[in-house]
């Protein structure tokens, strides 16, 4: 049986106010995407999400 094989990495941030987030990058079919991991505060039902997954947008200047 094969290994799980490991397609990215997160790490620990906080917001200038103080919440906590996961940012990184995930390579899906050889693309890489960098995305960042919120928290979700409005869950109200137990079929909503715990946390939220964005693709980061990149500053024209990070770019390169």
């Amino acid at each position: 049986m094969e290994k799980n094989k490991p397609i990215g990495a997160l790490w620990v941030n906080e917001t200038k106010d103080g919440k906590k987030y996961l940012s990184g990058e995930v390579d899906v079919n050889n693309i890489k995407v960098r995305v960042v991991v919120f928290k979700n505060n409005y869950k109200t039902e137990d079929k909503h999400p715990e946390y939220q997954i964005f693709e980061k947008r990149v500053k024209e200047q990070d770019a390169f």
